[in-house]
This record gives C-alpha cells, sequence and structure tokens, in this order.
C-alpha cells in the first residue's frame, strides 16, 4: 500500500470521525432543545390555567352596592380576544398611511436554533432598530437632509415555529442597503418592500388578528417576556383618558365555568357588595340580595 492511499484513508477516517462526532453534538444539542422546550411548555400551561381562572371585582362608582367581573385573561396577549384589540390598536396607529417600506426580518434554522431564536429575540430587535435607524440618519445627513425615523414593528410565526419580524416604515421612499441590513440582522435573511396604495394599518394588523402560528409560539412569548408588536416613541398611540367609572376591589379565584363562588363571595362580603355581574355581559354572576 503506498504512501498516497495510506494518507487518503487517514483523511476519510478523519472525515468520519468527525461527522460522528458532529452527529452526536448535533443529537445532544436537539434534545437539550426539546427537553426546555417541554419545560417552557409545560410551565405556559400551569400559567394560563391560573389566569384563566383569576377574576379581577372592580366596584361602580355610580353604585357602590355593585360589581364587575374582569377576566385577565380575555384581555391578555395569549388569548384570541387580546391579540385582536392588539390588532385594533395597530389600525388606528396607521388609519390614514397608505405607504411606506416593509421590512422582513427572519430566521436561518441552519444557524440558529428554535429557542435561542426566541431567546434573543427581544435583544436582536432593539439591536437592528437601533442601529437601523443611525445608520439611516447618518445617509440622510450626507444628503444634506433631515431624517425623522418613525417604524412599528410586528411578530409572525412560522409553520417550523422560528418567529418574523415585519417592520413597516411610514412615508419614507427608502432604507439602507439590504447588505448592510442584512449584516446588523446577523441571523438570518431580510427582504425590503416599498408599499404604496395600501391601508398599512390592515397590513400590519393582519399578523395579530390572524394569529396564525401564534398559539404554538405562545410558550415562547410567555417564558422569555416578549412582545407582539412595538413601535419608535413617536408612533406611540396616546389616548385621552377620562376619569375611570370603576374602583379595584380585589382579586379572586373563579373557575372558567364560573361555579365555584366562594372565593368571591367572601371578597364581596368583605367589601358591602350586592350584586356581582360580568363586565361584558351584564349577566348577574352573584347575588347576596
Amino acid at each position: 500500500m503506498n504512501s498516497i492511499t495510506l494518507e487518503r484513508i487517514e483523511k476519510q477516517a478523519k472525515r468520519q470521525n468527525f461527522k460522528q462526532k458532529s452527529e452526536k453534538l448535533n443529537s445532544f444539542e436537539e434534545n437539550i432543545n426539546a427537553t426546555v422546550e417541554d419545560m417552557i411548555t409545560e410551565g405556559f400551561e400551569k400559567y394560563i390555567e391560573d389566569l384563566k381562572n383569576k377574576a379581577v371585582i372592580l366596584r361602580s362608582k355610580d353604585d357602590p352596592s355593585t360589581a364587575f367581573i374582569v377576566r385577565p385573561y380575555k384581555t391578555s396577549r395569549y388569548s384570541s380576544v387580546g391579540q385582536k384589540k392588539l390588532a385594533k390598536t395597530i389600525k388606528k396607529r396607521f388609519a390614514g398611511v397608505e405607504s411606506g417600506v416593509f421590512l422582513t426580518l427572519t430566521f436561518d434554522p441552519k444557524r440558529v436554533s428554535l429557542i435561542s431564536a426566541w431567546a434573543n429575540l427581544p435583544s436582536l430587535i432593539k439591536h437592528t432598530m437601533k442601529y437601523l435607524k443611525t445608520y439611516a440618519q447618518r445617509e440622510a445627513k450626507a444628503r444634506g437632509a433631515k431624517a425623522n425615523i418613525q417604524y412599528i414593528w410586528t411578530l409572525e410565526v412560522q409553520g417550523n415555529g422560528y418567529p418574523h419580524v415585519h417592520v413597516f416604515y411610514p412615508s419614507i421612499k427608502r432604507l439602507i442597503d439590504v447588505k448592510k441590513i442584512r449584516q446588523i440582522w446577523g441571523v438570518g435573511f431580510v427582504f425590503i418592500k416599498k408599499l404604496e396604495g395600501v391601508r398599512v394599518g390592515d397590513y400590519m394588523s393582519k399578523y395579530l388578528s390572524k394569529g396564525q402560528g401564534l398559539e404554538k409560539a405562545l410558550p415562547f412569548v410567555w417564558f422569555f417576556k416578549i412582545r407582539l408588536y412595538g413601535a419608535s416613541n413617536m408612533l406611540i398611540l396616546k389616548t385621552p383618558k377620562g376619569e375611570s367609572k370603576y374602583t379595584f376591589v380585589g382579586m379572586c379565584f373563579l373557575d372558567e365555568e364560573g361555579k365555584n363562588l366562594a372565593s368571591l363571595e367572601a371578597l364581596v362580603r368583605l367589601n358591602n357588595i350586592n350584586v356581582v355581574k360580568d363586565f361584558d355581559t351584564d349577566k348577574i354572576i352573584l347575588s347576596l340580595t
């Protein structure tokens, strides 16, 4: 056997050994990620179960003997009702906007694991939005112009469970070069397109109102404390708030079916309340008269 053949055999053996080690490492990482995912899902399910059984009691200022029950779960980002309310908020922010630049930031599964993608999502969004604004302002300054860079972003969940970040920049014609954005984002692919003659509020809110794929991602949203959308400071919607018609009484346990009334009854008796109604339907839940 000549030296060339021996050299080939040694190289092949090294490649095979590396492949086996790599496969073992990948298998180990997959098992770890699966275990972490199971733990997160289990914790989330317990959290939602508890949240669904919580009730906030609000006393009417007009009639202090009457109180109303509000279910925190219904208005949370974890329920379809709560998600649709967030979508309506986005529509209000962009009711009259019909043009701008639409940016999509994605993850490459070959480069980033699912757990890592969700764990680092908040810091990645913050980092990317900051640098995009900085570079855009520099380019504008070089052209002798001023840049008022505003944006809003929302999440979309893909079939593989990875998040996409959709960012809209209203009333501008261009962003910096896509290659530069890809470098700033650093974990996947970047897509840019201009929007003209589009109801931007509807366009951006659809990812929340439809909830496509969102359900499977909610455990990660909960565990890593991720927002479903965000915006630059000048785009924060400020709604004038009048004086509330209710005062907070307390919280109690009340199962979803409303059958276990012991905790509720103790709280309302303590606060001299005679009638408790559902806030949304006005249906009487408990009457002590």
